[in-house]
C-alpha cells in the first residue's frame, strides 16, 4: 500500500541521515538526499489526518502514524541547517 512506501522513504531517509551524522565530510548532500525521501512522505502520510472525520481517529493517527514521521523530517531539515525548510514544515 501507498502507507508502507511512505514508510519505506522514511526509513531510508533515515539510513542516510544516520550515514551523514556519522561521516560528516560529505553530509550536506547526504542530508538532502535525505530530505528528499523524508519530507514527501511525512506530509503525505499527515495529509491523511485531514480527511480523518472522527476526532479520535483523527488523535490516533497523528499519534501513532504521521507524528515520527513527521518528527524525522523535521530532524533532517534542522541538522541539514536548512531553514527555510524547517519555516515551511
Amino acid at each position: 500500500s501507498w502507507l508502507q512506501y511512505a514508510r519505506l522513504d522514511d526509513h531510508m531517509g533515515s539510513i542516510l541521515r544516520a550515514d551523514a551524522l556519522a561521516h560528516p565530510e560529505n553530509a550536506e548532500e547526504k542530508f538532502a538526499k535525505a530530505a528528499d525521501l523524508k519530507v514527501p512522505a511525512a506530509l503525505a502520510v499527515d495529509s491523511v489526518r485531514h480527511a480523518i472525520g472522527d476526532a479520535d481517529a483523527r488523535m490516533r493517527w497523528a499519534t501513532h502514524v504521521s507524528a515520527r514521521l513527521l518528527a524525522g523530517a523535521f530532524a533532517v531539515a534542522w541538522e541539514w541547517g536548512n531553514t527555510t525548510l524547517v519555516s515551511e514544515l
